[in-house]
């Protein structure tokens, strides 16, 4: 699945929308990447679903489900998705569930996260059971 994505440009008085894939979207991000952040997120995603990045849907002690291989909450996902651009605006709470179990994205939102300093506070007993903070 590609997700397509569009950058506005401004040229003059007019405005140019060009479709960028995940995969340009991907590179624009990783080249502002911690080195250790691939390793966290592969841990985090062991500790929160046995390293599996398929379409499992739980329902957390919140009485809420969480989604895939990083267990990502609704509001969460769209909440970061949408604050680091990484989601369009057009992903809302009546299609996310169409994105949210995507490898790319959910690692790319971590990882937004964890750059926040936010990502132990959402993952906190993986960060203290797993001694996550040694990649940070």
């Amino acid at each position: 699945m590609v997700l397509l994505l569009s950058l506005c440009v401004v040229r003059g008085n007019l405005i140019n929308e060009t479709p960028l894939s995940k995969e340009i979207v991907w590179a624009m991000k990783v080249s502002n990447l911690h080195s250790d952040y691939p390793r966290l997120v592969a841990e985090l995603s062991k500790c929160e679903n046995y390293g599996k990045w398929d379409n499992r849907k739980i329902v957390d002690s919140n009485k809420k489900y969480s989604y895939g291989g990083l267990q990502f909450q609704k509001s969460t996902f769209l909440q970061y998705g949408h604050e680091s651009a990484i989601l369009p605006e057009w992903i809302d709470e009546t299609n996310f569930e169409t994105y949210i179990y995507d490898k790319d994205i959910q690692t790319l939102i971590a990882e937004y996260m964890i750059g926040k300093g936010i990502g132990k506070y959402h993952w906190v007993n993986c960060f203290r059971i797993y001694n996550l903070s040694q990649y940070l």
